[in-house]
């Protein structure tokens, strides 16, 4: 009995302090292990997850200087750093506010059970954007763009890499 009710208390994944809770909440209400509760940003930093094309993954590395401008524009831009480049493509969007079909930049095709595709493979990135430590209370979920510095790549170079890929490709094919 004392296990069942341990799996019943709410706990994050990390530490942190709530930002924010949605009002419809309530003592005595009972919600999925799936329903978004709220948001918790952890002391000293907030977490960005953005979404690269194939071919830019493999141009970001950890640690490289970003800046995330987000799309409302009374809102500062701020500075940021990738802490993790995902290294399997996601096969689904959990942020429905980048899907397409919601106004964003993420082209998605929408599966019978809800599910938001991807139309083209994307991958995970996380960056982290130190703040201040009364800062907690302005920040929110927003969107934006992020502009990450990057290792350079020539036009030439990009179209034999993927000259290269379409010969290996269709080679497999034979």
């Amino acid at each position: 009995l004392t296990s069942r009710a341990e799996r019943l208390v709410i706990r994050a994944a990390f530490d942190g302090v709530l930002i924010s809770w949605g009002r419809e909440y309530h003592a005595g209400r009972w919600v999925s292990g799936q329903e978004l509760l709220g948001q918790i940003a952890r002391p000293g930093r907030f977490d960005i997850i953005a979404v690269v094309a194939e071919d830019d993954r493999r141009r970001l590395a950890p640690q490289a200087r970003a800046r995330f401008i987000p799309d409302d524009a009374l809102s500062p831009s701020r500075r940021a750093r990738v802490s993790e480049v995902g290294n399997a493509a996601i096969q689904q969007l959990d942020q429905p506010l980048l899907a397409s079909i919601n106004g964003g930049a993420v082209a998605v095709r929408q599966e019978s059970d809800g599910r938001l595709r991807p139309e083209q493979t994307l991958y995970p990135v996380t960056l982290e954007v130190p703040i201040d430590g009364g800062e907690h209370a302005a920040l929110r979920t927003q969107t934006g763009e992020v502009a990450i510095s990057a290792s350079g790549e020539s036009l030439l170079a990009r179209g034999i890499g993927q000259g290269r890929g379409r010969v290996r490709s269709e080679a497999g094919r034979c």
